[in-house]
């Protein structure tokens, strides 16, 4: 977990049918150097635009 987060900012939770992609991230967690790390992440990853 990028932000370092617990279970109450889970996503998604297998076999539940309700509840899930409800969490939105609060505004000034995304730091400049999250950020940053996040575009190494889906560089190296190969998930940039082609």
């Amino acid at each position: 977990d990028l932000l370092g987060l617990g279970n109450e900012a889970r996503m998604n939770v297998p076999a539940t049918l309700s509840g899930n992609w409800q969490w939105r991230m609060k505004p000034g967690q995304l730091t400049s150097m999250l950020a940053e790390k996040m575009s190494e992440l889906t560089r190296i990853s190969g998930r940039t635009a082609q």
